[in-house]
C-alpha cells in the first residue's frame, strides 16, 4: 500500500511521516529523489539527495514516473520504485507529494489494477501566522517562506479540482496526535 500526504510547507507532513513510520507495522518511505539540500526537518531516508546533472539524466533516461520542479528544486520518483511499492502486499509505503503527482501516482495505481493500495491524504493549512511560525522554526529563509505563503493559497483549491480521492484532515495549532488518529482511522 502507498500512503499520500499533500499539503503546503509547514502543514506537518514530515512529522505525521515520521510519527506513522514509528507506529505503523511494516511502514517505510517511498523513495523519492531531489535536487535540493537536506534541512533539518527531513526524515532519514526521506530522499536521496542529488546533484541537479544527476537528477536531469534520470529524468532523461525516463527514469522517473513523474517530477516537480517547485521553489527552484526537482524532485522525483522513478516508477520502478512506484510499482514495487503498490504491488508490495506487507508494507505500507509513505510518500510525501504535490497534488500533481498524487494524480500521477494514481493513474499507475489504475493500469495496475490496484487502485484500493493507494491512500491520499491532504492536510489542510493552519492560521497563517502559525504557517509562518513552523517555516521559520524548521529554518527556512524570509524569501522561500513569504513565497511559499502566496503559493499555500491554491493548494487546497487544487487538491478539490483534482478529482482525487483525498481524505483532508484538518490542521489545527493542536496537537499531532489528532492529525495522526484521523489518518489511522482510515487506514483501518
Amino acid at each position: 500500500m502507498v500512503l499520500t500526504l499533500t499539503g503546503p510547507s509547514g502543514t506537518g507532513k514530515s512529522s505525521i511521516a515520521e510519527r506513522l513510520l514509528h507506529e505503523l507495522p511494516r511502514a517505510r518511505l517511498l523513495r523519492s529523489y531531489t535536487t535540493r539540500p537536506p534541512r533539518r526537518s527531513d526524515l532519514a531516508s526521506e530522499y536521496e539527495y542529488v546533484l541537479k546533472d544527476a537528477f536531469e539524466r534520470l529524468r532523461l533516461s525516463k527514469q522517473f514516473e513523474w517530477t516537480a520542479d517547485y521553489a527552484g528544486n526537482s524532485y522525483g520518483t522513478r516508477r520502478e520504485d512506484l510499482i514495487q511499492a503498490l504491488r508490495d502486499p506487507l508494507n505500507v509505503f509513505i510518500s510525501i507529494l504535490v497534488p500533481e503527482r498524487v494524480t500521477t501516482m494514481l493513474a499507475v495505481a489504475r493500469e495496475l489494477k490496484c487502485a484500493n493500495r493507494l491512500k491520499s491524504f491532504f492536510i489542510r493549512p493552519p492560521d497563517p501566522a502559525v504557517l509562518v511560525e513552523r517555516m521559520w522554526t524548521r529554518g527556512d529563509k524570509p524569501e522561500s517562506i513569504q513565497k511559499r505563503q502566496k503559493e499555500s493559497a491554491s493548494w487546497e483549491r487544487d487538491a478539490h479540482a483534482s478529482g482525487i480521492p483525498y481524505v483532508f484532515i484538518e490542521d489545527t495549532d493542536g496537537p499531532l496526535e489528532l492529525k495522526l488518529q484521523a489518518i489511522k482511522r482510515h487506514l483501518l
